[in-house]
């Protein structure tokens, strides 16, 4: 399709996203990997999801109010301090891309061709990690490696290196979080993503998915977690048999 046809369609569906009006039951996404605080949990919180579903075209108060909507002016400050909410001369507006299924649609019609050329690419190397993986008894962790290491680390560096990721440096004007985020319907099933905790000279990469992302988020902190991944360096046996739930104040959530 056309570029300019492309964004027409797009345009042409903006005024009648299909999907819930409130964007904490949307697909929430965030490429932010300094960030002390990701918005995701914001969203969540109040009226805010559905203040940003109403706002994403620009509103004023009185907008706000035929919603059923009113907000305090601590709610409002809280959400253009995260960089969720854009205020000018009166009016709100939503700070993200906000992708209904009418425009995710047209996008992935436009990228499934560069995909499926990507993969046929990649696969045969794929499969060579595996098979290696699974020779050295780690085939279970063909994915985590893969998804992990391969395309939500090499591959954005690579991408960095090229110029073509947005600045993720916190500042004053960006306390908590700096990078891309993004709301999609409807929500990708099973998805996944990747957080990075330093052990000094090493960095543990962990996957996570809805399901696993509590225990994660519990262990990420363990007082010996960052030993145990270090005596995985040692050539001493005993440091390579460290184990994160013996150390106090720790237990993995079920």
């Amino acid at each position: 399709m056309p570029e300019s046809r492309y964004r027409a369609a797009v345009t042409s569906r903006r005024t009648e996203a299909s999907g819930p009006a409130d964007l904490a039951r949307w697909g929430l996404h965030c490429y932010c990997p300094t960030a002390r605080r990701t918005p995701h949990a914001l969203i969540g919180e109040g009226t805010n999801g559905r203040l940003l579903y109403v706002a994403r075209h620009g509103v004023d108060r009185q907008g706000l109010r035929a919603a059923g909507l009113a907000p305090s002016d601590a709610q409002l400050a809280t959400l253009v301090e995260f960089g969720l909410l854009r205020v000018l001369d009166g009016r709100f507006r939503t700070a993200f891309p906000v992708l209904d299924d009418a425009d995710t649609t047209l996008l992935r019609r436009r990228l499934r061709p560069v995909g499926e050329a990507l993969a046929e690419r990649l696969t045969p190397s794929v499969r060579e990690l595996g098979d290696e993986l699974g020779r050295q008894g780690l085939a279970g962790s063909s994915y985590a490696v893969v998804f992990g290491h391969a395309l939500d680390g090499l591959l954005w560096h690579q991408l960095d290196a090229t110029g073509a990721l947005p600045d993720t440096t916190l500042s004053a004007d960006r306390p908590w979080w700096n990078g891309a985020f993004w709301a999609v319907y409807p929500p990708r099933a099973d998805a996944a993503g990747t957080n990075f905790v330093a052990c000094g000279p090493a960095t543990l990469v962990m996957v996570w998915s809805a399901a696993t992302l509590d225990r994660l988020d519990a262990l990420a902190p363990a007082p010996g977690l960052r030993p145990a991944i270090l005596g995985l360096l040692s050539d001493d046996p005993a440091a390579r048999t460290a184990s994160p739930s013996a150390s106090p104040g720790w237990s993995p959530r079920n």
